[in-house]
């Protein structure tokens, strides 16, 4: 579990690091519309939540119970899990993560 945490923690690296520097990253896509990657922006996003479902709610049967730690996801997990979430669906659906300068 530590490992898989570790290796999120550091896939956010570069995108924190590249908004430390001036505007975040915007998706881009050849031959779509601002509109047209907004709301696919959007849709992604919505279906990160879905995925999440609804905080507070158990991940899973556990037999050990929540005397001996959480079964939720810890707020700071759940964003991270979401963002990986509507990365995975935006390059899914072709678009790629640059900055203002790289347009």
């Amino acid at each position: 579990m530590t490992t898989k945490l570790l290796r999120s923690a550091l896939a956010l690296i570069p995108a924190l690091l590249l908004s430390a520097c001036g505007e975040p990253p915007t998706w881009h896509k050849e031959g779509i519309d601002e509109s047209t990657g907004q709301n696919d922006l959007a849709a992604c996003r919505r279906q990160a939540q879905a995925m999440q479902g609804p905080a507070g709610v158990a991940m899973g049967s556990s037999p050990m119970g929540p005397r001996f730690g959480p079964v939720d996801a810890s707020p700071a997990d759940r964003v991270m899990q979401e963002a990986q979430s509507v990365n995975g669906c935006m390059r899914g659906k072709g678009y790629v993560l640059k900055t203002a300068g790289k347009k």
